[in-house]
This record gives C-alpha cells, structure tokens and sequence, in this order.
C-alpha cells in the first residue's frame, strides 16, 4: 500500500508552473525548488487523496510576513509594519482516531529548507486550520489536474486503497489497551 511520503514525493513530481495562479508564478526566481508557491495546491490534493475529512486530516494554514527589516514574522500581525504578506499550507494527520493530532505532512516544505533566504524553520505552531477554496467541500480544478497526475502516476486502484486505508484507519482506530492484554 501506498504511504504519505510516496504519495508526497509523487505530487512534488507533478508540480509545474502551469498549476500556480499568476500570483505565485510572477514570484518565482531561477533557481527556486519545484515546490515554491505550490503549497496550497500541493496541500489539497494530498488531503484529497488521502482521505480528507473522512480521513481524519486537517488542513492547515499560517501567514507569514516579511518585515521592512528583513526578518520573518509568523502569524496574524499588523500589516501596516510589512512589506509582503504571505501564506503556506500543509496537512496534519490525525492520530489514534483524533482529527488532525498526528504527523505534518508538509509538501511544500522544500521551498523554505533549501531555500537561503529562510532564516529559520517553519512555525507550525503558528498554523490554523482552515478549509480549502471550495464551499462543497471537493477539489479545486488546479487540485483536480494535479490529483489526476498523481493518480496517472501511482496508478488509480493504489491511489483508492491509500485513501480509503486512511478512512478505516480513523474511522476505526486501534485500541492501544487491547494489546497490552
């Protein structure tokens, strides 16, 4: 069966410029990793294949901004003090069938590991979270076309398993009392 870093590797594989709204690709530089401005879409479609509510994960969303001193600030500040409001997405895990308590599972977090400017790692704690674009609760069109690659790739009966081996996995969570005997 699949795993989440299968799974994330494969959508890392599928991102192209074409998927970013013009916003993000106006920002790109040479030399930028595959996955810069990608993470909300890179999130939703690997809490989509995962399983998404049903399955227990959460997505998560956290701006950051930089100031006029050079310094990043994460969270919800006074604009007026900045000069570039940002955001990043990721997704939690749930664990031992609580809703969004486990692993992050951040796709996109390439963009600020390798990249020089980053100055420290993400603030997670600083996340909140927050539902994707659509109010049905679906995939976005842009989630849709990368969903659709990565199922091209990994293959739509393997994709299904994965999602739906999470589903049962929260629905139906392991007693950790039962082993113990």
């Amino acid at each position: 069966m699949l795993t989440h870093p299968q799974v994330i590797s494969s959508i890392i594989s599928c991102l192209t410029v074409d998927l970013l709204e013009p916003k993000w690709a106006a920002m790109l530089e040479p030399g930028d990793p595959v996955e810069s401005g990608h993470c909300c879409i890179g999130s939703e479609a690997l809490f989509h294949l995962a399983g998404g509510r049903e399955g227990g994960f959460q997505s998560v969303v956290c701006p950051y901004l930089r100031g006029k001193d050079g310094k990043i600030y994460f969270g919800y500040l006074d604009e007026d003090m900045f000069s570039n409001k940002e955001t990043h997405w990721w997704i939690v895990a749930p664990l031992n069938g609580k809703y969004g308590a486990g692993e992050i599972l951040d796709v996109t977090v390439k963009q600020y590991t390798e990249a020089t400017q980053w100055p420290a790692p993400f603030n997670y704690a600083m996340g909140r979270g927050c539902a994707f674009m659509r109010q049905d609760g679906l995939p976005s069109h842009r989630a849709w076309t990368l969903m659709n690659r990565v199922i091209d790739k990994l293959g739509l009966s393997a994709c299904k398993e994965y999602r739906l081996a999470n589903i049962e996995a929260f629905t139906n969570p392991v007693d950790i009392w039962e082993s113990l005997g």
